[in-house]
């Protein structure tokens, strides 16, 4: 994120609600195929070069399980890609598509590493701002929506691609199918891929559903659906990731892919491919990893903003993900921030949690291009999905740290 800002985290070994990963483990049956495939002496090839694009196995599993979530086939060995983690795919899709000059659209809060890896290769950012449209705070995530006249100012001759990302990180925003709908009929008119980041679509909170925009109609020829292998089964470690859609477009993914790592781990692939067989067979169950996973990460976000509101934080309720973002200006006078040289306020705080408290969050003004940072407010992004026991400690250090003191006033 920054150099400063790492090594003061290896420097105090905080408590971490910044990055996006629970502090327990990934489900049982996902554990016990990986302990049985490297305990496996009798298949060689377990421990050898996967296919570049990825172990056959892994692929028609993907397939099968994203099939009836898009409406349509999926041709496991042209369709679908796996990847070093979610971000490679990313990586891979500028690298074959975005020449310099370029213009990639996507929507402000974003995902940090979106700018970082689009100007590596040359390209133009070009951001649109989520907001309310009618000019009110925003209470949750999907009082957020873009300006229809602003996105479509943004298309242009130079524009190759959008990228979503449905749910959005940091906000926890989920798109409406008409949302969607309107942006895929901008890129028809303009030509333009879409690139549909979708890490989060099994952290939904009930209410509206979560819309994939390779399932509308005439989207799946111009989208390439991004997928995280480690917010699936709750284990980004093991670095997993995947990504469909039409073989024209993912072709120079793969070949990429190959030209870069050779191939992704083969253990964790086959391992990753016994899940989610497993899972299929028990999708809309209440058997189900990623059933329970909403449900369970639901409960850890009502805890955390009911934490917040006690205090007196203003919080943007996700409908999505498993990021709160939080805005601690209206009570950032209990603490003493003088000593903080950095001039960012989101950087101040965050700063002095991990110094003074042993709390480490994210913040906000990362999520912003510069002319849309607002250094005026104390906003942090905070991460939700920890054990009771460690949303208990969470509570007490933020509860202590900003109790109201008996002398104030």
């Amino acid at each position: 994120m920054c150099l400063e800002f790492d090594d003061l985290v290896a420097q105090y070994n905080p408590i971490d609600i910044g990055n996006g990963f629970p502090n327990y483990n990934p489900p049982k049956h996902l554990l016990d195929a990986l302990r049985d495939v490297t305990a496996n002496d009798t298949s060689w090839r377990l421990h050898q070069y996967a296919d570049f694009r990825g172990d056959p196995r892994l692929r028609r599993a993907i397939a099968k399980l994203s099939e009836p979530l898009i409406k349509r086939h999926i041709d496991a060995d042209r369709e679908v890609l796996v990847t070093i983690g979610a971000i490679q795919a990313l990586d891979l899709v500028t690298k074959s598509f975005v020449n310099p000059g370029d213009e990639v659209i996507f929507f402000s809060p974003f995902f940090v590493q979106y700018e970082q890896i689009i100007r590596l290769e040359g390209g133009v950012p070009i951001l649109v701002p989520l907001k309310t449209l009618n000019g009110q705070k925003p209470r949750e995530a999907n009082d957020l929506s873009f300006d229809r006249k602003e996105l479509e100012a943004a298309f242009n001759n130079r524009t190759k691609m959008i990228w979503v990302n449905n749910p959005n990180n940091p906000t926890g925003k989920s798109f409406t199918e008409e949302e969607l709908t309107f942006i895929g009929q901008l890129c028809e008119k303009h030509d333009v891929i879409i690139i549909s980041d979708e890490v989060g679509q099994w952290y939904n909170y009930g209410g509206q559903p979560h819309v994939r925009l390779a399932s509308l109609p005439g989207m799946w020829k111009r989208t390439i659906t991004v997928v995280s292998g480690g917010k699936t089964f709750s284990n980004i470690g093991w670095r997993i990731g995947w990504a469909f859609g039409p073989e024209e477009l993912l072709w120079g993914l793969a070949v990429g892919l190959s030209a870069s790592v050779l191939a992704v781990p083969t253990p964790t692939q086959v391992a990753f491919a016994m899940a989610l067989e497993v899972e299929i067979e028990r999708l809309n169950t209440n058997q189900s990893y990623f059933s329970w996973l909403s449900t369970e990460s639901m409960a850890k976000r009502d805890r955390f903003l009911k934490i917040l509101n006690e205090m007196g934080v203003d919080a943007i309720k996700p409908n999505a993900g498993y990021f709160i973002v939080t805005n601690f200006t209206n009570i950032v006078n209990r603490i003493d921030l003088s000593l903080e040289k950095d001039t960012r306020t989101g950087f101040q705080l965050a700063l002095w949690l991990i110094r003074q408290k042993g709390l480490s969050a994210f913040p906000g003004n990362l999520f912003y291009p510069t002319d849309q940072k607002d250094d005026s407010e104390f906003v942090l992004r905070m991460c939700f999905i920890k054990t009771d026991a460690l949303i208990d400690k969470i509570e007490g250090i933020l509860k202590n740290t900003f109790a109201v003191k008996a002398n104030s006033s």
